[in-house]
């Protein structure tokens, strides 16, 4: 396992790629990791809460059940990445790319993925409530039993996107056409309100 220390004395000197390295449950909270390449490292349970992470390589990392709420993650590269069960509420995700990412179960409350790429992304039992996802691609992305209640969806790409039995009790965050592309017949919305079924 790499020293969280020697880490960031190598940052601190110039050293952005750290590819593969094993870094489970460190703390890293706070710190600044801009442009950092962590692609393929380990980072299961570790605690990123607050730390800014900006234009960061996470491709294909582990980053099960960690922390990083408030993260700022904006611009940064999460392709296949696998963020199950990972705390990622009031996190920057701003035209981030998340494309084909595993964030089953993961809590994105009041996250901002504005413009982010979350084709192919699994979403399947993610808390998104109050999430911005206005401008987002999820295309092909798995939103089954997502909570979306009070996420900003305006501009959102939803073709092809799973969303049986999802949440959402503010119909008015879509516009008609945002649902022109989904394939579901009406009778598996069976948790959306009239109003939004009545826009279907």
């Amino acid at each position: 396992m790499m020293n969280i220390n020697e880490l960031l004395r190598a940052y601190e000197k110039g050293q952005r790629s750290f590819l593969g390295k094993n870094l489970q449950n460190v703390d890293l909270s706070q710190v600044t990791l801009i442009g950092v390449d962590l692609a393929e490292a380990n980072l299961r349970g570790a605690n990123l809460s607050r730390t800014f992470l900006t234009k960061a390589n996470l491709r294909q990392a582990c980053l099960r059940l960690a922390n990083l709420t408030a993260a700022k993650l904006s611009q940064a590269i999460l392709t296949r990445a696998d963020l199950t069960q990972a705390n990622l509420s009031h996190a920057f995700l701003v035209q981030s790319n998340l494309e084909q990412t595993q964030l089953k179960e993961a809590t994105l409350q009041h996250s901002n993925l504005r413009q982010a790429n979350l084709r192919g992304a699994n979403l399947q039992g993610a808390n998104l409530q109050g999430a911005n996802l206005s401008e987002a691609d999820l295309t092909h992305a798995n939103l089954e039993g997502a909570n979306l209640t009070n996420t900003l969806l305006t501009g959102a790409i939803l073709q092809n996107t799973n969303l049986r039995e999802t949440l959402i009790y503010e119909p008015q965050s879509f516009s008609p056409l945002d649902l022109e592309c989904l394939t579901l017949p009406v009778n598996q919305f069976s948790l959306f309100s009239s109003p939004f079924l009545l826009q279907n």
